[in-house]
């Protein structure tokens, strides 16, 4: 819902080049801003427990829903966010029973059924290297292996457009049925990791028309990709082994087109990713108590004590808002957004002369819409209604001023608002 309204509705200025980037997205996108690390070992389940905000111990059962959570640094900022699935391979192309499905070597064998889990973690691209460095100085003599199988494993995404958004084409995601729904909130619609190899590149460059197809075995049963409630099994045993539930295979929007769409729907909807938006933030600014990252009755991790400390005391003075940004076109022509990550925010009632201390700034921004990190107070009580803000790069004037339309998403806790104002 807008600032200071009393009913909810989404975003409206979203420029999401209308209702082809809709039907992609419901389609379903390859997302090339996220990469795959496989973890696996027989202390791979504790070293995890220990280090991230979130409760995994439910992944070491069988069919268990992948989990959402950050890594932090010992000041409790955020350094990367990651989605955990357990996978029914070896997290190498190998099922389980040998059967060399997904490219794997025939006749090999894992102890998945009976040994520890294997994990395959959706980590930012922006951030991997670091990621993966970091976890290799916290596993100290941990058995646990830690290998980058990006190459292998693509992670896709699929979104539910609304009645009012959704064109005649944007329906039937029967092909992306398998995916778990997104563990941060359910209107991000389904989002898990399939292996490369079922995602056949047709357009140009390999990327923008893509297909998601999958592979049967001799026996006419498809290949388990994620182990879940639901996992994706190929055909009938016969042709390609194509999805065929929903009438042959679909097309997926691949690299930076399926990107762009899927970033500018999280920004309609307040949700921020990857090390680029969250790094360097407390996660309780970045609202990710809401989107389910958080565990406050787990025990000790990495940051801990300042997040439960802010937790309990129930005040958060900042946080991450979706916004629109207009600006003169004389002034940001040929710009692919009028804001940029770093911009300040102020009230629009100051005088531009006066103002010295900013209510927010820029987190990110894409074609008009973006997040920004915003002083909740500006938007409590009456004199919220209508409020306005003007984002300013202080190191170019020159530029003018860019008009803020911050909302509410609809997923917000109702006090988080008032809470930040007493």
């Amino acid at each position: 819902q807008a600032h200071g309204s009393g009913s909810a509705s989404p975003p409206r200025a979203l420029n999401l080049s209308c209702w082809a980037s809709l039907s992609m997205l419901a389609r379903g996108v390859e997302l090339a801003s996220r990469r795959v690390l496989r973890v696996a070992g027989a202390e791979a389940l504790p070293l995890l427990q220990r280090v991230l905000t979130n409760d995994v111990r439910a992944l070491a059962k069988p069919g268990a829903l992948p989990v959402y959570a950050a890594l932090q640094n010992a000041q409790g900022r955020v350094e990367h966010d990651v989605f955990l699935h357990r996978a029914m391979s070896d997290g190498r192309g190998r099922t389980k029973n040998g059967d060399g499905g997904a490219g794997g070597e025939a006749g090999s064998h894992t102890h998945q059924g009976g040994g520890p889990p294997v994990l395959l973690a959706d980590l930012p691209a922006d951030g991997f290297d670091a990621a993966l460095d970091l976890l290799k100085k916290l596993r100290l003599r941990a058995q646990v292996s830690l290998d980058d199988v990006s190459d292998d494993f693509k992670v896709v995404a699929a979104v539910f457009p609304s009645e009012a958004e959704a064109d005649d084409d944007a329906t039937g995601l029967s092909s992306f049925s398998f995916l778990p729904l997104d563990p941060r909130w359910v209107g991000l619609g389904l989002r898990g990791i399939v292996p490369a190899q079922l995602i056949r590149a047709d357009g140009a460059g390999g990327c923008g028309s893509g297909k998601l197809q999958t592979r049967s075995g001799d026996s006419g049963d498809g290949l388990p990709l994620i182990d879940g409630p639901e996992t994706i099994r190929g055909g009938d045993g016969g042709g390609d082994g194509s999805v065929s539930q929903g009438g042959g295979t679909k097309d997926i929007g691949c690299g930076g087109d399926g990107d762009r769409a899927y970033r500018e729907w999280r920004y309609r909807h307040g949700v921020a990713e990857g090390t680029a938006e969250l790094g360097g933030l407390l996660p309780l600014e970045c609202n990710l108590a809401g989107l389910h990252a958080i565990s406050f009755d787990k025990g000790c991790y990495i940051g801990q004590e300042l997040t439960a400390r802010t937790h309990f005391t129930g005040v958060v003075r900042k946080r991450l808002l979706p916004a629109h940004f207009t600006a003169s076109p004389e002034s940001y022509a040929e710009v692919d957004s009028p804001a940029r990550p770093g911009m300040d925010i102020f009230l629009a009632s100051a005088d531009p002369s006066t103002r010295r201390k900013s209510v927010g700034k820029v987190v990110a921004a894409q074609g008009g819409v973006g997040l920004v990190l915003l002083r909740l107070q500006h938007l409590a009580g009456d004199d919220a209604v209508g409020a306005e803000f003007v984002a300013v790069d202080k190191d170019n004037p020159n530029l003018g001023e860019v008009r803020v339309r911050v909302e509410v998403p609809e997923w917000w806790q109702p006090d988080w608002i008032d809470a930040a104002s007493q």
